[in-house]
């Protein structure tokens, strides 16, 4: 019996082939479905267990281990320390759950790459709990981008001086929005760079907008701009 071998591929999200194997007669003996992870990154978890303040301490993490640019991380509610990010980190993503906190000082850079399903929405940085920040928070740099919102803020952001947000490249436009305050407190005193269509006002139910604003958003001494050269 001669057998003929062929495939086809099918274009999908890991991309997918199916596998072919025929008789001479046109007959399909076996169909097998092989998916090839083109382009994606295995995804974990990374839990702040907090034994102290310091992000770049690998028992502060479970499982242990420093976040890489694959991890997302989630920082819980009443940790014993809170993180401070004092030199560049990176995370897939990052989660701050109520009642917890996460310092970046001046010295400080804080690189999110992409983005999870959190909350009826893909984000990559959620926050219920408190932000300080006085040195750099970058989302989406380079090739990378982020789902529905860069930056999810149900609770508190401060943004100091000399602090800089800079949200780069979402993925779903047109519904995509760089910086969505549901319902939190932001308070602005350095500079947040936004890197889709800006739109400095703050609509109240719009989704496609730099900035969507439905808590209290005060633009105290700081700046709101385009970004127009990746940090």
């Amino acid at each position: 019996m001669t057998l003929f071998f062929s495939f086809t591929e099918y274009v999908c999200k890991p991309r997918c082939y199916f596998f072919h194997l025929w008789t001479r007669s046109g007959r399909s003996l076996l169909l097998g479905l092989v998916l090839l992870l083109v382009g994606l990154r295995a995804e974990a978890q990374k839990t702040w267990t907090g034994g102290s303040t310091n992000w770049n301490v690998s028992s502060n993490w479970s499982p242990a281990g420093v976040p890489t640019a694959a991890d997302n991380v989630v920082i819980p509610s009443a940790p014993a320390n809170d993180p401070i990010v004092s030199t560049t980190v990176v995370a897939n993503s990052v989660e701050v759950q109520s009642g917890a906190s996460l310092s970046i000082t001046s010295g400080g850079r804080l690189q999110i790459d992409e983005s999870k399903p959190i909350s009826g929405s893909t984000t990559a940085f959620y926050n219920v709990g408190t932000v300080s920040n006085q040195g750099q928070i970058v989302i989406s740099a380079g090739s990378f981008s982020f789902g529905d919102y860069g930056i999810r803020n149900v609770g508190t952001i401060t943004n100091r001086v000399g602090g800089i947000i800079a949200i780069e490249k979402p993925t779903n436009l047109p519904n995509s929005t760089c910086f969505f305050n549901d319902g939190g407190t932001v308070a602005n005193e350095g500079q947040v760079l936004l890197g889709t269509a800006f739109n400095s006002t703050f609509p109240s139910n719009s989704s496609s907008y730099s900035i969507r604003n439905t808590g209290n958003f005060t633009n105290k001494t700081g700046v709101l701009s385009p970004l127009t050269d990746p940090l």
